[in-house]
């Protein structure tokens, strides 16, 4: 095997870990594992500023974005991790406290195996009945 394909093999695993980690940090309620950059940015529906048309930035911010939901967060099960280059998608069942289920697509850039960007895809009315 080439030492360019044993990189690029490298790199898609790192993408793809910290992909996991991020659905990993939700199901354990813990936000420190997710390994976002200081600068990472986040679209995600339920954002209060405008939903996916608005971008949360910072990790900090994004950390305060997640951490009243937590409580909310019954059990999260992952279902698919999908990765190249630097880029990642991962899919996952969210099932709240209210029984109510999230069917979930997220993407993510991860450079240097911090997530630098993430998109979340799914439909929000279950989180907010």
């Amino acid at each position: 095997m080439s030492t360019s394909r044993t990189l690029a093999g490298a790199q898609k695993a790192d993408v793809k870990a910290a992909a996991e980690r991020y659905f990993e940090g939700l199901a354990q309620r813990n936000l420190a594992l997710i390994p976002w950059a200081a600068a990472a940015t986040l679209r995600t529906p339920l954002n209060p500023e405008g939903g996916s048309d608005s971008v949360i930035n910072g990790r900090d911010a994004i950390c305060r974005f997640f951490e009243p939901m937590l409580p909310a967060l019954a059990h999260v099960e992952t279902i698919r991790f999908f990765a190249d280059e630097d880029w990642a998608t991962g899919r996952a069942l969210i099932t709240l406290a209210n029984g109510r289920q999230l069917h979930v697509c997220d993407v993510f850039h991860v450079v240097n195996g911090q997530i630098v960007e993430q998109e979340n895809y799914y439909d929000p009315r279950p989180a907010l009945e």
